[in-house]
């Protein structure tokens, strides 16, 4: 008996293949590396060298539970100290 059905990506030549990977590969790099942390960025608005610095310290400290928790962390922890400076210390230093 013989399958004359095949995959149509094995009926392509393996280059192909190989090329079609290695777009995928770099068009996921970019928009990982350089397009997610700029719009993060603007929308956050912190700086996106920042937030690739965190996610690599994240992923050092605690892997992917730290990639994915590290910028909502800095995001509170940015508020808190930003809300802490206005009500306690933006006065007196304005005063000086």
């Amino acid at each position: 008996m013989r399958t004359s059905s095949r995959l149509s990506g094995l009926s392509c030549p393996r280059s192909t293949a190989i090329w079609s990977l290695v777009i995928i590969l770099a068009a996921q790099q970019i928009q990982d590396n350089l397009i997610g942390p700029y719009i993060f960025g603007k929308q956050l608005d912190i700086h996106p060298i920042t937030i690739i610095v965190l996610v690599l310290v994240g992923q050092d400290l605690a892997g992917i539970i730290g990639v994915l928790l590290v910028v909502p962390v800095y995001m509170i922890l940015k508020i808190l100290i930003s809300r802490i400076y206005e009500l306690f210390f933006k006065e007196r230093w304005e005063q000086l």
